[in-house]
C-alpha cells in the first residue's frame, strides 16, 4: 500500500473504499456504483506495455441479455454465466464459452446458533442425506467438482486426507431417529440465482426422502445479506470464495467466532480449538506447521458440519472471437493487461 495513501486516510482526506491509488495497468476514470465503471491505460504503468486503450464494466442483470451483448458486439465479454445457460453460449455464433476452476465453495449453510442446529448430529445427518454429485451434474452441468471439505486443492492447507462427510442416506435417517424430533426449517436462497434455488429444490427432495422437512424462501439479493449479517435466518444457500488462495481467508473469514454475521461466519459457527487454530496459522511463519493447523482446523470443521460443503464452482464466462489473451484467475479477477482486442475481426 502506498503509505502516502494511508497518511491521507489518516487524515481524513482519502478513502479507500472509493478512490484508487496503486501502479497497476489501469487508472479508474469514472465509477458509477451500480452501473458501471471506467477504466483508462496507466501511461506511468512501471510493466510491459498494455495493448487495451480502456475497459468499461457495465452492470448488466440479466444473464441472457449479457450473452446476447457480445453475440451482437455490444460487449466483448459476459462475465458470470450460470451452468444453466451454457448451451446458449455454445450455440451462438461468434462467442466462445469458457469453463475454468475457481477458488469458490457453494454452500448450504446452517445457523448453528439457531436452537435446531444447535446439535452436531442433526447437522452431519442432514450433510449425510444429500447427494452432491447429483447437483453437480444435474444443475452444475459437471462444471466444477465436489467439495469435500471447505477449501478446494487450489487453496494453500487444503488436505489431500480430510474425510469427508460421506452420502448415506441410510445412517442419516438411523441418526435423526437417534436426535428424536422432527427437523423443519427455512433455507433462504436469493430470488435472482436460479442456479441456488434449483440447488435448493433437489436438496429439498433428498432431505424428504430421510423425513426432514425444507421450506425454500426467495428473497432480494440485499435482504438476504441483511438477514444473514444479522443471524434472523435458520439457513441458507450462499458461496465463499477465498480470493487469495490461501486458508486464512478460505477459513479464518467464514469459520473464526469473531467473524459471526457479515464479515463472513454466517454459519454462526463457534469452536475455541479451531479458533485458536486460525488465530496462530495466521501468525505462523513456518510454512508446514502452519499448513497442518490448517489441516487439523478442517477435521474439526468437518466433522462439526456447520455447513454442507456442496460444490467448488467453475468460473463461466463468454467472450467474443475477436479478444486475444484474456485471463480470468481463479480468484474470479481479470488479467487484462494481456489482452488485446482485434477489431478486424467481423462479430
Amino acid at each position: 500500500m502506498s503509505p502516502k495513501a494511508l497518511d491521507a486516510v489518516e487524515e481524513g482526506q482519502f478513502n479507500l473504499d472509493t478512490e484508487t491509488a496503486g501502479t497497476g495497468p489501469f487508472v479508474l476514470d469514472t465509477w458509477n456504483q451500480g452501473n458501471e465503471a471506467v477504466l483508462s491505460r496507466n501511461t506511468e504503468y512501471w510493466g510491459d506495455a498494455v495493448a487495451l486503450d480502456a475497459v468499461t464494466f457495465k452492470v448488466v442483470p440479466e444473464e441472457l441479455t449479457r450473452i446476447g451483448m457480445v453475440s451482437n458486439g455490444e460487449a466483448h465479454v459476459a462475465d458470470t454465466i450460470s451452468a444453466l445457460n451454457t448451451s446458449q453460449v455454445e450455440s451462438t455464433e461468434n462467442v466462445e464459452l469458457v469453463s475454468d476452476a475457481s477458488l469458490g465453495m457453494t454452500y448450504l449453510g446452517f445457523n448453528n446458533q439457531h436452537e435446531l442446529f444447535q446439535d452436531a448430529d442433526v447437522r452431519r445427518a442432514i450433510s449425510m442425506a444429500i447427494d452432491k454429485e447429483v447437483i453437480l451434474e444435474g444443475i452444475m452441468q459437471g462444471n466444477g467438482k465436489v467439495a469435500d471439505g471447505p477449501i478446494s486443492d487450489l487453496i494453500f492447507g487444503y488436505d489431500d486426507n480430510l474425510e469427508p462427510i460421506a452420502y448415506d442416506p441410510e445412517a442419516a435417517q438411523s441418526l435423526l431417529e437417534e436426535v428424536g424430533e422432527d427437523i423443519n426449517f427455512t433455507v433462504w436462497v436469493g430470488d435472482a440465482d436460479e442456479v441456488t434455488q434449483q440447488m435448493a429444490v433437489i436438496i429439498q427432495d433428498q432431505l424428504s426422502e430421510v423425513g426432514v422437512d425444507m421450506s425454500i424462501e426467495s428473497m432480494e439479493w440485499g435482504t438476504l445479506l441483511d438477514g444473514t449479517a444479522n443471524g434472523t435466518h435458520e439457513a441458507m444457500i450462499m458461496s465463499w470464495t477465498a480470493v487469495s488462495g490461501d486458508s486464512d481467508n478460505g477459513l479464518y473469514n467464514p469459520f473464526h467466532s469473531s467473524n459471526w454475521g457479515g464479515s463472513g461466519n454466517r454459519t454462526y459457527y463457534e469452536n475455541a480449538d479451531v479458533d485458536e487454530l486460525l488465530f496462530d496459522a495466521r501468525q505462523e511463519t513456518d510454512i508446514d506447521t502452519r499448513e497442518s493447523m490448517y489441516h487439523e482446523a478442517q477435521a474439526i470443521i468437518v466433522e462439526e458440519a456447520p455447513m454442507v460443503n456442496l460444490v467448488h464452482q467453475d468460473n463461466i464466462y463468454a467472450i467474443s472471437q475477436n479478444v486475444e489473451g484474456l485471463i480470468k484467475m481463479p480468484d474470479n479477477l481479470y488479467r487484462l493487461f494481456v489482452t488485446e482486442v482485434n477489431e478486424d475481426d467481423a462479430y
